[in-house]
């Protein structure tokens, strides 16, 4: 995503699957 996010560099390993499964439920809820 942002590269001047802080988070997205601390969680630079685990963001790819918990983004995306944090996504996915989201859109499945709406």
């Amino acid at each position: 995503m942002a590269d001047s996010n802080p988070f997205s560099d601390a969680y630079n390993v685990r963001i790819g699957d918990q983004e995306l499964a944090f996504i996915l439920l989201i859109l499945l809820l709406f």
